[in-house]
Order: structure tokens, then sequence, then C-alpha cells
């Protein structure tokens, strides 16, 4: 069972089953987390696997062949919590923004 709290861009390791994946978005609405393994998949795991996974942190791979090649935003659904397209806006052009 796991402590670690699923963190946007920290690695870690399911000591149980070998792999190696990233954390790519956080669905706090569906209790969801976007993880991407060194071979390219995504997966969304919920938070009861999560909570049951042996996991354990790891520093970033050097040398990821094919991580993020084909991944898009909008393959996160709805988990825009972390990205955002107004995130991508000059900010005079957020909305409630003031100089």
């Amino acid at each position: 069972m796991t402590s670690f709290k699923p963190i946007v861009g920290h690695w870690l390791e399911d000591i149980d089953e070998g792999q190696t994946f990233k954390v790519l978005a956080i669905d706090e609405d569906a209790e969801t987390v976007v993880i991407q393994y060194l071979d390219g998949n995504v997966e969304e795991i919920n938070m009861d696997s999560w909570h049951q996974m042996n996991l354990d942190e790891i520093d970033s791979p050097e040398n990821c062949p094919g991580l993020f090649d084909d991944v898009e935003p909008d393959d996160f659904g709805d988990a825009d919590i972390f990205l955002r397209d107004e995130l991508l806006l000059p900010p005079d052009e957020l909305d409630g923004y003031e100089k």
C-alpha cells in the first residue's frame, strides 16, 4: 500500500509490477490519476487502486524513448485541473486579470 500522494511530474516505480511511470494529470473530481509508462502507454488509475499500489519514488530516467510522443492534452478528457488552455494565454487575456 502506498502513502505517496500523486503529484504531476513525479516519477514512480510500481515495485510489484516492475514498471516505471510518470504522473501526467490528476482529476480530483473523478478521483483518477493519469500516468504514462516508459514504453509510452498511458493509463488512468482510480484513487482506490493507486493507494493499493506498492510504489517507490525515483529520479527521472535518463533515457525515455517514446515517452510522451503521442500524448495530447485532449487525451486526458476532463482532467483540466493541470492542463488548462487558459494557462497558455497572456495574463491580460485571463478572466479576472487586473493590472
